[in-house]
């Protein structure tokens, strides 16, 4: 965050996440929290993390020869950005920018986990054994959801909404999102098993959509989740702080290159 308010001071040109969604989290929300409505820099990615999930939006790949081809022969785009609302431990105001997916349910279990044993196994490996932990011991949580479909409460896996398709390591949850249309794509994944989940493990990292009654998705311009219990909650894979949760889109759209 520190790194990108500098270049944001310096008028810089091009800034590159060189990370994975985390570290991309950080550089946007150090450029629109210090922005006061002045030009922004273009905003790349050198996919470096455990997850690269924004990046596969794009089809980024870890590739010195492409990145150096978008580099040289730049093609542009514009993304919106997601705007969030919720609260600390002690009940005070948080208000963030995401880039990518904010979620309540199993993801934020999964962070944790992963923060837990990062120190004994990192990268991908580290990633996906936090997943298996966490599916072995998680239990659908009750949360209230309100959207434009109207507000439904019960037991949820996971509720995520955001810009773009992927998260959670390659699980596409909103096969019909646009990172430029001005709407949240949301997912929500009601009282499933968790065995029964994983059998959909295929068609979510295929890009298909899961035909199941408890499965619903839908795209508004803002949703608002609440909970009797404390909830965490958790954006571009990084833990953020506590429900209720509003989310939104941020009035302005960021540049970006890309392979």
């Amino acid at each position: 965050m520190h790194f990108a308010r500098q270049a944001l001071q310096k008028n810089f040109d091009l800034l590159l996440s060189a990370g994975g969604d985390g570290t991309l989290h950080e550089v946007v929300n150090g450029l629109l929290q210090g922005e006061e409505g002045g030009r922004l820099p273009t905003l790349g990615i050198l996919p470096l993390g455990s997850g690269n999930d924004f990046a596969r939006n794009f089809k980024i790949r870890r590739d010195a020869d492409r990145i150096l081809h978008a580099l040289q022969h730049p093609r542009f785009t514009q993304v919106n950005v997601g705007t969030m609302a919720c609260y600390d431990v002690n009940n005070n105001p948080i208000r963030k920018y995401f880039i990518n997916v904010a979620e309540v349910g199993i993801g934020t279990v999964v962070i944790g986990q992963f923060l837990k044993n990062k120190k004994y196994v990192g990268g991908a490996m580290g990633y996906y054994l936090a997943i298996l932990k966490s599916f072995l011991f998680y239990r659908p949580q009750s949360i209230s959801i309100r959207t434009s479909e109207g507000n439904w409460e019960g037991p949820v896996l996971t509720f995520a909404a955001g810009i773009g398709k992927w998260f959670g390591g390659g699980l596409c949850i909103a096969p019909e999102a646009e990172w430029n249309d001005g709407r949240l794509s949301w997912f929500r994944c009601g009282n499933i098993r968790i065995w029964n989940f994983l059998g959909y493990t295929g068609r979510l990292k295929g890009g298909k959509k899961i035909d199941h009654p408890q499965v619903v998705y839908g795209k508004d311009a803002s949703v608002y989740c609440d909970s009797a219990s404390p909830q965490p909650v958790e954006a571009d894979g990084e833990w953020v702080g506590y429900l209720p949760l509003t989310l939104g889109i941020h009035k302005r759209k960021l540049d970006f290159i890309y392979t």
